[in-house]
């Protein structure tokens, strides 16, 4: 069983009823398969029996969610139902139910929408006040599963696309620093074409590559074709380290329609920023990145998420607070910290909980006032190992495809499981191999093959 985990750390908010993390909690499993079962735990017992009061339990897909078009639904569950501390729940064929030792109550969904129930999703269980009018939400736990009903394969939603590894920059911790013989090249035109094929049936590209995306010449023309090509409600973005984000490249971006920009900067101070990040100047990143932001806000692209992304590490571990600030002074909507890999090794390298946990909690306080979404990797192991690639497929420059980003060319030394070349097979002929459908649905039952074992991604130190 899977406890939800709650957005943010404990403490960093309340509720007006208690304690955002002592109120209620839910067991489920990692798969939701046609009939799960789930624990609703309730630990303020003024909930027992409440009619002011209720759960929602919402499904969305991982990928390019949208309030219509890309649901799965959301189901209600009044509290004046719940009459013990401990009540056994269960999802079966699309209706909620609730077993008592003298009853059972059916809840179909509230709204239902059409898009297919597989695949990788986010519970979002919710505790909401509808005394008021309107009703007001509480508290909200979230967590990530995949839906999977009976054997059913689940179909490539994700492709990360590498356009370019070439870079600006020499960062010390990047991979391209391990391979003897780099390949500093841009992609082959026959590779991104593979992508551009795909994309009709695709609902997430990450253009980009191992090197700094904005030095490939064609992107805004590559995320463009993107852009007409995919579904409606799909989403195209990149990261960058912002050097190259001049004022008329971040215009065309934004005015084209790109979802997301990662910049990724790893500090919040000059002296430790162009330590870690060589080559770059910290006045001319934070410059480009309030540009951005500032065009974004005025050009009526609202839903662009402007993100940063932040690899600790001892040179700058204790300025995580403080880029907490940076990036809410911004105007960022989120950041993501993650540990650092070595790749030579394929291990990573991470700070003790005593030492991270404080500096988390600092930044997660901070992060509220600016109203920033708040990413941090895991300070210990899983009980339970998770995958979150089996709708993803990555691409070399080569035109190899593997599993997921920890087996992206250079990024890790052990054995790597490819599956086919682009420049012979379709992506799509290749997804849909007898090999690479046994390859998923090994990892989704925890039979997880050889080259997948040991991933710091599956246990959730890396996010």
């Amino acid at each position: 069983m899977h406890r939800l985990r709650v957005q943010g750390l404990p403490g960093t908010m309340n509720s007006g009823l208690t304690d955002r993390n002592k109120s209620f909690d839910v067991q489920i499993p990692w798969v939701i398969g046609e009939d799960t079962k789930l624990t609703l735990d309730i630990y303020d017992r003024r909930l027992l029996g409440s009619k002011r009061h209720f759960v929602r339990f919402d499904l969305y897909p991982v990928y390019s969610p949208s309030h219509m078009n890309r649901h799965h639904g959301f189901w209600d569950l009044p509290l004046k139902h719940i009459k013990r501390e401990k009540t056994s729940l269960s999802l079966k064929h699309g209706e909620l139910i609730v077993k008592d030792s003298w009853r059972t109550v059916r809840l179909r969904p509230v709204w239902k929408g059409n898009l297919d129930f597989i695949g990788y999703s986010m519970l979002h269980i919710s505790l909401w006040d509808f005394s008021k009018d309107p009703p007001v939400q509480l508290t909200i736990k979230s967590s990530q599963h995949v839906i999977r009903p009976g054997k059913r394969d689940l179909p490539l939603e994700h492709v990360f696309l590498p356009l370019t590894q070439r870079c600006n920059l020499k960062c010390p911790m990047c991979m391209r620093h391990v391979p003897k013989n780099w390949d500093a090249s841009d992609a082959a035109p026959e590779i991104v074409q593979s992508v551009l094929d795909a994309s009709p049936f695709l609902h997430s590209v990450v253009p980009g590559g191992t090197g700094e995306t904005l030095l490939y010449g064609k992107l805004i023309g590559v995320i463009g074709e993107l852009k007409r090509r995919m579904p409606e409600d799909s989403q195209v973005g990149f990261n960058t380290n912002g050097t190259l984000m001049t004022e008329e490249t971040a215009s065309r971006l934004i005015d084209m329609g790109v979802n997301w920009i990662t910049f990724s900067v790893d500090g919040a101070s000059k002296p430790v920023y162009e330590r870690i990040r060589v080559g770059s100047d910290f006045n001319v990143v934070t410059e480009n990145i309030a540009r951005t932001v500032e065009y974004r806000n005025t050009s009526g692209q609202k839903n662009l998420l402007l993100q940063s992304n932040y690899v600790i590490q001892k040179e700058n571990v204790q300025e995580i607070p403080a880029f907490a600030s940076l990036a809410g002074s911004l105007g960022l909507d989120s950041v993501t910290f993650s540990h650092l890999r070595d790749f030579r090794r394929g291990e990573i390298n991470m700070f003790g909980e005593e030492m991270l946990r404080p500096l988390f909690e600092q930044a997660a306080e901070i992060g509220d006032g600016y109203g920033l979404k708040m990413i941090f990797p895991g300070t210990r192991p899983l009980v339970e190992s998770k995958c979150l690639f089996m709708q993803a497929a990555y691409l070399w420059l080569s035109g190899e495809v593997v599993p997921c980003c920890r087996m992206l060319e250079g990024a890790y030394p052990g054995a790597i499981r490819t599956f086919g070349n682009v420049r012979k097979n379709s992506l799509l002929d290749i997804w849909n191999s007898e090999e690479y459908r046994e390859f998923r649905h090994g990892v989704l039952t925890h039979d997880f093959p050889d080259e997948c074992k040991g991933c710091n991604y599956a246990t959730g130190l890396l996010c």
